[in-house]
């Protein structure tokens, strides 16, 4: 299977390891998206030429639009416990990796693909970059141990106004909030 198939493309440049989100037009996560995210998360962890990895994407406009919510239809409360299993594995890798993680911001950040850079060590924006979790407008909860990297980036109070809110941020407000610690330019 291709990367356009899985929707990622990995590819290692002076020992750093670039997983980009690649599922056109919006990188919207499908089950075989996430199985390859964490897949090529754990090789690249384990590649000793790789010293640090980088997410970011392949698509213009769109680091990721989150979840494909067609993924939900009927999948059923074992096809869910999986998913969420899914994701929280990808959380438990980032967060433990030895080598630094970084995020490249692109475009519009929101739902799932967010919440991974949630787990970097580092996320940089490009200036056009908008954030958010929509995810209240469609009565879901963020399931990649959104809560807990939120309230130790940003604060308690903070993280909950801003998961009740569900409102997109550009990236300068979202560097005031500390949801990213640089803004790059667009260009770049």
């Amino acid at each position: 299977m291709g990367a356009t198939e899985r929707g990622v493309s990995i590819e290692i440049v002076n020992r750093v390891g670039w997983l980009r989100f690649d599922r056109p037009p919006v990188n919207a996560f499908t089950r075989t998206m996430v199985a390859a995210v964490r897949e090529e998360l754990a090789r690249l962890l384990e590649d000793p030429a790789v010293r640090v990895i980088v997410l970011a994407s392949a698509v213009p406009r769109y680091f990721s639009a989150g979840a494909d919510l067609q993924e939900f239809v009927g999948i059923g409360v074992e096809g869910m416990r999986h998913w969420g299993s899914s994701c929280h594995e990808i959380a438990r890798l980032l967060r433990g990796s030895a080598k630094p993680v970084l995020a490249a911001i692109n475009g519009t950040a929101v739902g799932g693909g967010l919440e991974m850079t949630l787990h970097c060590d580092l996320r940089f924006a490009a200036e056009s970059a908008r954030l958010g979790q929509p995810e209240i407008k469609i009565a879901f909860i963020p399931p990649i141990a959104t809560t807990q990297a939120l309230a130790r980036l940003i604060g308690r109070p903070r993280a909950i106004r801003y998961l009740y809110d569900g409102v997109l941020h550009d990236a300068a407000a979202a560097l005031e909030m500390g949801l990213v610690d640089e803004i790059v330019p667009d260009d770049s």
